[in-house]
């Protein structure tokens, strides 16, 4: 796991100070080395810092060189299935100098190319200059696991692992976008390609753009999922596909850790890890103070019962100061308060071993959300009554009750044609609340599930669809890796697997979620691999408490520098009025905790 960074300037050659100064920003990614190539004639520059996993040696350094000179690599991630392909390399007629997954990848682009990418299995972002075409080419992971962001100007493109270190590259001037904020203030997070600044864009999972020197940049998408036989005994597929995965997640070179919840997905991998491997130390995180936050009795059921040796670490006391210096080291804004715990479990977890095992992902592939079957029981509901009849309620429920009022959102949502897949309503603030709260510019009307439904799929997998697509990689994958890699944590995540998505792909809907059950699959396993006593029907949120944070002073004045102070990029009316919607017991507190992330890193950055 690492920071990239990288340039392509040809009428402009980077100063040393500012190409030094912008991959400093990104020495937490990578603590171990700092590495850098110039291709001076043809305005190219590659930086990487190195957070060292696999092959240890000056061998896994880079950026990378081929033998021949030609090609120049910088990457970010891992390459779980790299054996396989050296070994297909290697009967091809290729030798390696190292065993780092780095030099295999380097390889399979120097012989495939592009097409390389279809083999790849792992998490990664990653650069490749081909010296002799003059090309650029930069890829991102299927499920978008590592971030990677560029930007073009004129002739020339930046990218980097995040925005500050991108930013830091240019004397651009960077404005805020507006279609940006307004879909973080919609849905907590950025979509699609989006980011908080205009020219600034997300490069998308399993997308590759390329380059050419005074050429224009061409995108393309290189998924092509596998058409996988369904089985006759989905369980026992799985389960040997699960132990097959977490086997090559758990190569690497230092002391690889799982973190445990005592949830079921972690608890699955815990019992693969224990079959596995007798090394491997599962941790669990207790926050001193919040005992709706303490896994540790249930994760140290699943410990004893699969004999894995299990370390408990306690976070530091959550101080307001702590979490504000945090926010401000943020190039963007996350809502998700479970934010800051997950970095403070990182953080906690890094003095023990370099690399973790997590549960990420399993939600969204096999369907865990409780809102499923709320969205579920919703479509058989709305048959009840004709869609006119249905919108009106809905148009009541938006502008005459306020913001906030339980009952509010499940109005707008039966509202909805549900002909071809769930009620896609924002959950933090409406267009028109938008407007109200910024102003006309960010009135930006936009068709939110405009080409989000494949009228070709049953409706529960558009349902998972959307999460796949947009609330894993913008909101959960971008938390984690930020959290993460705050505290120079790499943190693996084996039911994102290629492997695993392609399953999931091949096996019937009623096998993931339906009106009786989530998760279907993972729970039939479960009874196999956990103690019978195991409790199927508990799922603990990893949330902090922000209910009783925001009844605290030194949160108020917090709340009240940012969000009414004279700085406030709010409307004072608007802000003040779901402060007081609060505190009259209706549901804002994650509106409001939203609202004071956005401001924050609007003031700071």
């Amino acid at each position: 796991m690492c920071g990239i960074i990288g340039a392509f300037t040809p009428t402009k050659l980077l100063s040393a100070d500012r190409k030094r100064s912008a991959l400093s920003l990104l020495n937490h990614r990578g603590p171990d080395a700092n590495g850098d190539f110039l291709d001076s004639a043809n305005g190219l520059w590659f930086g990487h810092a190195r957070l060292s996993i696999l092959d240890l040696s000056e061998g896994g350094s880079q950026p990378m060189i081929s033998s021949d000179g030609n090609f120049i690599l910088t990457f970010n991630g891992e390459i779980y299935n790299w054996r396989l392909i050296k070994a297909e390399l290697q009967v091809l007629g290729e030798s390696f100098q190292s065993h780092s997954d780095s030099e295999v990848l380097l390889k399979a682009w120097v012989r495939w190319g592009e097409s390389c990418l279809e083999k790849l299995n792992g998490m990664f972002a990653f650069a490749i200059w081909d010296r002799d075409k003059k090309e650029l080419a930069i890829a991102r992971d299927r499920s978008g696991e590592k971030p990677l962001y560029y930007f073009c100007s004129g002739k020339q493109l930046f990218f980097a692992s995040e925005i500050n270190a991108l930013k830091a590259l240019s004397d651009e001037v960077f404005e805020i976008d507006t279609l940006g904020i307004k879909s973080y203030l919609n849905f907590g997070y950025l979509r699609d390609s989006l980011t908080c600044w205009k020219k600034v864009k997300k490069l998308l999972p399993g997308h590759f753009l390329k380059m050419q020197l005074g050429g224009a940049i061409e995108t393309f998408s290189y998924i092509s999922c596998k058409e996988e036989k369904p089985s006759l005994n989905p369980v026992e597929s799985l389960d040997k596909l699960l132990h097959q995965v977490i086997s090559d997640q758990l190569v690497a070179d230092v002391p690889v850790g799982l973190m445990l919840s005592g949830g079921l997905d972690s608890s699955l991998l815990a019992a693969y890890v224990s079959e596995i491997s007798n090394s491997v130390k599962a941790y669990t995180v207790t926050f001193p103070g919040f005992e709706s936050l303490n896994e540790e009795p249930f994760s140290r059921r699943i410990t004893d019962y699969f004999g894995l040796s299990h370390e408990v670490l306690a976070c530091s006391q959550i101080q307001l100061s702590d979490w504000l210096a945090t926010m401000k080291r943020l190039e963007s804004p996350i809502s998700d308060p479970a934010f800051y715990p997950t970095y403070l479990m990182s953080k906690a977890i890094r003095t023990q071993c370099k690399v973790a095992l997590g549960g990420d992902g399993a939600d969204e592939v096999f369907g865990g959300y409780e809102r499923y079957q709320d969205w579920i029981r919703l479509k058989e509901k709305s048959k009840s009554l004709p869609l006119v009849l249905r919108k009106s309620l809905a148009n009541i429920a938006k502008y005459s009750i306020p913001i906030g009022v339980k009952g509010r959102h499940a109005l707008m949502e039966f509202g909805e044609n549900m002909k071809f897949g769930p009620p896609i309503i924002p959950p933090l603030f409406l267009d028109h609340e938008i407007e109200k709260l910024m102003g006309k510019e960010f009135f930006l009307k936009s068709d939110i599930i405009a080409s989000v439904w494949n009228k070709e799929v049953p409706w529960t997998e558009n349902m998972l669809a959307f999460d796949f697509n947009n609330y894993l990689p913008n909101n959960i994958l971008t938390k984690v890796d930020r959290a993460s890699m705050l505290a120079s944590l790499e943190v693996r995540a084996p039911y994102l697997d290629p492997r695993i998505l392609d399953f999931s792909s091949s096996i019937s809907s009623d096998w993931k979620v339906t009106n009786q059950g989530r998760k279907i699959i993972l729970k039939k396993l479960g009874e196999k691999k956990l103690p019978s006593d195991w409790d199927f029907g508990r799922k603990q949120g990893f949330v902090p408490p922000l209910e009783q944070w925001l009844k605290e002073s030194d949160w108020n004045e917090l709340i009240n520098q940012y969000l009414i102070g004279a700085d406030s990029p709010f409307d004072n009316r608007f802000i003040k009025s779901i402060l007081l919607g609060q505190r009259k017991g209706r549901f804002n507190k994650r509106r409001i905790y939203a609202l004071l992330v956005l401001a924050i890193h609007l003031k700071e950055n």
